[in-house]
C-alpha cells in the first residue's frame, strides 16, 4: 500500500536511506512499538561471504536462529591469483554472498547487537568474513587479525599521516602532508599530499573533497627535481 502511493521519483535507495537514519536518529520505530507493547527491534543489516562447501550450514544457523527472509544468495570467487589486501578472500575458492537487509524483534532481555554478534560469530566459525558497511562488534585484535591489520596500518600511514599541516589552499581548508614510507614491495617513497575542501557556487554550495598526490623514490635529488616541483606547484583548485 505504502508503495503504490509514494511518489515513484522518490522511490530510490538514496531516499530510503534517509529516512531510515530519519527514523533511527529520533527513534520512530521504536516509539510505535513500545506504545503497541511490542518488542524493540534490532537491524541487521549485512553481507557475509561463506566458503562455498558451509553454504547450507550458514542457511541453517540463520534460518534457526534469526529468521529473516528474504536472503539473497550470489556466488563468487576472485577472479586471479591476487587477493584484495583488506578483505583477504582466498584466491581460487568459491565463496557464496548472503545478503539480508531488515528488522528481527528482540528476545525478551536481549539488547541491541545480540542478532549482529550471532552471525559475526558463525560466519567466523564457518572461516566466512563478513562486509564492513553494517554495524560490526570485533575486538580492536580480532577485527586487525580477520581484516590484515599491517596493511590496513601501512595505507593508513601512507595516506592519513601524523604531522599534517593545516592551511589555507586559495581561501579554502585544506592539509599538507609530506612522509617517507614503504610500499608493498619494501620500496622506500616519499609521498607529498595536499587534501582540500571545497565548496561549489551558491545556492547549492556543494562540498567537495579534493586529494592530490605525486610519490617518488625517497631520494633529494628526486624529492627536489623541477618536474616533480613543477606539478607541485601547477596544482589548483577553483570554483567555476
Amino acid at each position: 500500500m505504502v508503495r503504490r502511493l509514494w511518489p515513484r521519483r522518490y522511490r530510490r535507495s538514496d531516499v530510503y536511506r534517509k529516512l531510515v537514519a530519519f527514523d533511527r536518529r529520533h527513534g520512530l520505530s521504536d516509539l510505535v512499538n513500545a506504545r503497541r507493547h511490542r518488542p524493540a527491534r534490532e537491524a541487521v543489516i549485512q553481507d557475509v561471504e561463506i566458503p562455498v562447501e558451509r553454504g547450507a550450514e550458514f542457511m541453517r544457523f540463520f534460518q534457526e536462529n534469526v529468521g529473516m527472509s528474504p536472503v539473497w544468495m550470489c556466488p563468487l570467487r576472485l577472479r586471479g591469483e591476487r587477493s584484495w589486501p583488506l578483505y583477504p578472500l582466498k584466491p581460487g575458492e568459491v565463496y557464496v554472498n548472503f545478503g539480508f537487509w531488515g528488522t528481527v524483534p528482540l528476545p525478551a532481555g536481549q539488547a541491541d547487537g545480540y542478532y549482529n554478534r550471532l552471525v559475526e560469530d558463525e560466519v567466523a566459525r564457518l572461516d566466512g568474513h563478513k562486509s564492513l558497511y553494517s554495524t560490526s562488534f570485533y575486538a580492536e585484535d580480532d577485527f586487525y587479525r580477520r581484516y590484515n591489520g599491517d596493511a590496513y596500518r601501512a595505507l593508513k600511514h601512507a595516506y592519513d599521516m601524523p604531522g599534517a599541516i593545516q592551511e589555507q589552499f586559495n581561501g579554502m581548508p585544506s592539509a599538507r602532508i609530506e612522509a617517507t614510507y614503504f610500499d608493498a614491495t619494501k620500496q622506500q617513497l616519499h609521498r607529498y599530499n595536499r587534501i582540500v575542501i571545497a565548496t561549489g557556487r551558491a545556492p547549492a554550495n556543494q562540498r567537495y573533497l579534493v586529494q592530490f598526490s605525486v610519490a617518488t623514490l625517497a631520494d633529494p635529488g628526486q624529492e627536489q627535481d623541477p618536474d616533480v616541483l613543477t606539478i607541485i606547484k601547477g596544482f589548483t583548485v577553483a570554483v567555476r
